[in-house]
């Protein structure tokens, strides 16, 4: 993190200078400074300037009052939406999640509904297929925290009573959420099957009792890329609680998955071992999910990472995700097709030069939506499996994220913020066949951060300039709101995003107004 003292040169100069041995910043570098320094000189006025509270700025305590929103899921006939919203709580130091709901009310939406009040996050809501229900995740305190030993020892029963997270279901009418599981270790992903008469979820194995005795001792030491415990697939019947295991052993570690149509089989990626550095190098498989302790059929052996398998409608193919890579490194993300009959993989995106983010294949079988960050901007993609070209559905600007789609493909829910504008959730019609800018009527769901309307933030603009290699470079910089080229120099904060690779984008720039309250300039 590096910061410009302002005063030897006017603003609007020193703003096109960029170090040629960087491709991440706009501003000169003079002085590294701390973190804690930079949150100092923050909260500080500049000589002669008033405080942020005169000018209408957010604070540093009004930046908490921000609601997060995400885990946006459609229910399958349409008529809902499921999303969770996240807010800080300064008195408890903690942050808590719950679960929300939205209906359609004829041609229109009803109010939002709080469905979920636990002091602990409640998580990834998943609506069962029938759409009456939808199953969560949450850490709130265990029912089964007086069973007995004989009980805890049953898969898919008991368990420690622990603030681990663990498998709930609700009725999206509301009432209370009943446990469906407590596991041994905490359930880390889950999904329904077809049918809504399992669940699959993953799990990581339980600590050995070596790892146990040296927790109890205060030895559980974290070494670099030491090897973890593995996770593995389960599934659960939901009527009877019983769980049974699917995958196991030490040579492989679990990561996304997916039920197959019928419900009789499992895709799944995996890496070959627990190990950090081991990440990036998972495949994909199938196993059934009836049959305990069956050898998964290996799919692909790619030196990269292959991940995120879906099931194609017809059971005949599996899409993926994987990187054209031998090695860890920034790579783009493509689309793979692998038939289960045999036959080469296909790259389904070759022409797609953008970084796409995690996929779902349209309602028809005929095209892919992402979503995938250009830029500064993040948007919402369709592309045709038939001509492999994506189009960009939502406007180049602000930040359209949690996308999710009716299963009729009709309609788009996601949020979306942009530089001035908190984020909330919005819905959209979609045509059969999306093309350019599809997304461009939509109607607002969601008011949880209408608050923030009054408060003062400062100009953005996004600046571009060449980098040494010639390729185009982005950066953001906010101004004081009252800030004009000829009022002079402004001292300036300059944040700089980590890496290997990353990018600042177009989302809510509260808090560098903030810096604006203080009379900074920020970028």
């Amino acid at each position: 993190m590096t910061m410009y003292w302002g005063g030897e040169q006017a603003l609007s100069e020193f703003l096109h200078v960029h170090n040629p041995r960087s491709t991440s910043m706009a501003l000169s570098l003079r002085f590294p400074v701390s973190a804690a320094l930079i949150l100092a000189l923050t909260s500080v006025p500049a000589a002669g300037q008033e405080a942020s509270a005169d000018n209408g700025g957010p604070t540093l305590e009004d930046l908490f009052t921000v609601k997060s929103l995400g885990s946006v899921q459609v229910s399958p006939d349409g008529q809902a939406v499921l999303y969770t919203v996240s807010s800080a709580d300064l008195d408890e130091n903690e942050t808590d999640t719950d679960i929300w709901l939205l209906r359609r009310d004829g041609s229109s939406w009803a109010d939002p509904v709080q469905l979920t009040r636990s002091k602990q996050n409640d998580t990834n809501p998943q609506w069962r297929p029938d759409s009456h229900a939808f199953a969560f995740l949450s850490s709130r305190e265990s029912d089964a925290s007086d069973s007995s030993p004989s009980d805890s020892s049953r898969p898919g029963r008991g368990g420690n009573g622990g603030p681990q997270q663990k498998l709930y279901l609700m009725d999206s009418r509301g009432g209370e959420a009943q446990e469906l599981l407590v596991h041994e270790t905490a359930v880390s992903s889950f999904q329904w099957s077809p049918d809504g008469a399992f669940i699959a979820f993953r799990a990581a194995d339980p600590e050995s009792d070596d790892d146990k005795a040296r927790k109890k001792n205060g030895r559980d030491i974290n070494v670099e890329d030491e090897l973890g415990r593995p996770s593995h697939l389960w599934v659960l019947d939901v009527e009877s609680g019983d769980a049974h295991r699917v995958t196991e052993g030490d040579g492989f570690t679990v990561g996304s998955f997916d039920w197959n149509p019928d419900g009789s089989r499992l895709a799944f990626s995996a890496t070959p071992s627990a190990r950090p550095m081991d990440s990036w190098k998972s495949d994909i498989y199938v196993v059934s999910a009836s049959d305990v302790g069956t050898t998964p059929t290996t799919l692909t052996e790619n030196p990269g990472p292959d991940a995120n398998p879906r099931w194609s409608m017809d059971g005949r193919y599996l899409y993926y995700s994987g990187q054209l890579t031998d090695r860890y490194q920034v790579a783009m993300n493509r689309l793979f097709r692998i038939s289960l009959d045999g036959g080469d993989i296909e790259d389904m995106s070759p022409h797609a030069d953008i970084q796409a983010g995690a996929f779902t294949l349209s309602s028809d079988g005929r095209g892919a939506f992402f979503s995938a960050t250009t830029g500064t901007t993040r948007g919402v993609f369709y592309m045709s499996l038939e001509d492999r070209r994506p189009v960009r559905l939502t406007p180049d600007h602000g930040v359209y994220g949690s996308a999710d789609l009716s299963d009729d493909g009709s309609t788009v829910v996601y949020t979306y913020e942009n530089p001035n504008k908190a984020v909330e959730l919005y819905a959209a019609p979609l045509s059969r066949r999306p093309t350019t800018e599809s997304v461009v009527a939509q109607w607002a769901l969601t008011s949880h951060n209408t608050h923030t309307s009054d408060w003062t933030l400062g100009n953005t603009e996004v600046m571009r300039w060449k980098g040494v290699d010639g390729r185009d470079v982005e950066g953001i910089v906010v101004y004081p709101h009252d800030w004009t080229p000829g009022a002079g120099p402004r001292a300036t904060v300059v944040k700089i995003h980590g890496g290997p690779s990353g990018v600042y984008v177009e989302n809510f720039q509260a808090s560098s107004s903030t810096s604006d309250a203080q009379r900074y300039a920020a970028d």
